[in-house]
């Protein structure tokens, strides 16, 4: 394992708000993920709170349908989160969470094919499931709120490490340094990120800002008065969605609904433009 400690800057432990801390540690993984770091290279329990959070936000803002589809039920995303949720005590969302992979198991394969066809807000045998499944999770989450236990848990952790800013942008450094086939995991990486993420990510660079996670994709985003795909993400200053259309991509404000940043595709590159907006 290259990274022993679960890494968090001084000001979240501190903070009132308990997401800070998880939101410090998935800024940490991130950071590490971006230098070739890979899952098992890092503490089990950083990585369960990691997609525990990443688990919430999904069925947050979609449901479990929506996490089926962004997660595409990738066992390494699935088993920190059942081992996550089964750590942090949370005994009625571990059997949840047990019920909805079960819904996969007893749908015909050509229930499933109907499912993974459709688009998201379409509604199929496996959608249904899944939406009488959504309802359980809100129920639970009035006695086992997965933020506040996913807080505490992360916490306690006897292997937590605070650092100032600077300090964890020297120990990325570090960690960074140790990999022994750092080249060769450049080069199997040779592929590009998703169309989205590439927008965001330039949208950010224009908004002077930092992108920390991406956090959800929402089909029924409304915009300019039809509802199109948007892309939940989180920066330094705060919670943004984008929306991309055949014309542009632009970061929206999620509170106030101002447009901050816009890429007009004018070329097969998109190129900035404009002032800020409210749609």
């Amino acid at each position: 394992m290259l990274e022993q400690h679960i890494v968090v800057d001084t000001t979240s432990y501190d903070s009132e708000s308990p997401y800070d801390l998880i939101q410090a540690n998935i800024d940490y993984l991130n950071a590490l993920f971006g230098e070739y770091v890979n899952y098992d290279e890092v503490p089990p329990a950083a990585l369960q709170s990691y997609f525990v959070d990443y688990y919430l936000a999904q069925v947050s803002n979609g449901g479990l349908a929506q996490f089926t589809f962004n997660s595409g039920m990738n066992g390494d995303i699935l088993s920190p989160i059942y081992e996550g949720l089964k750590a942090m005590q949370l005994k009625q969302h571990t059997a949840l969470f047990e019920q909805f992979l079960t819904v996969f198991d007893e749908q015909t394969d050509e229930q499933l094919d109907t499912f993974a066809a459709s688009p998201l807000w379409e509604e199929t045998e496996t959608k249904i499931a899944l939406n009488a499944l959504n309802n359980q999770f809100w129920l639970i989450q009035e006695d086992e709120d997965i933020l506040t236990n996913n807080h505490q848990w992360l916490r306690s952790q006897k292997q937590l490490l605070k650092l100032d800013s600077s300090q964890i942008e020297e120990r990325v450094t570090l960690i960074a340094s140790t990999i022994p086939d750092l080249d060769a995991r450049k080069q199997a990486d040779d592929g590009e990120p998703p169309r989205y993420f590439q927008l965001i990510d330039a949208l950010c660079a224009q908004a002077g800002q930092t992108l920390t996670q991406i956090t959800a994709g929402d089909p029924c985003t409304e915009y300019k008065g039809e509802e199109v795909l948007g892309w939940y993400f989180v920066t330094d200053k705060g919670l943004y969605y984008m929306v991309e259309t055949e014309d542009e991509a632009v970061m929206i404000d999620e509170q106030s609904n101002e447009v901050v940043a816009r890429l007009t595709f004018d070329t097969d590159l998109p190129t900035t433009q404009s002032e800020p907006q409210t749609v």
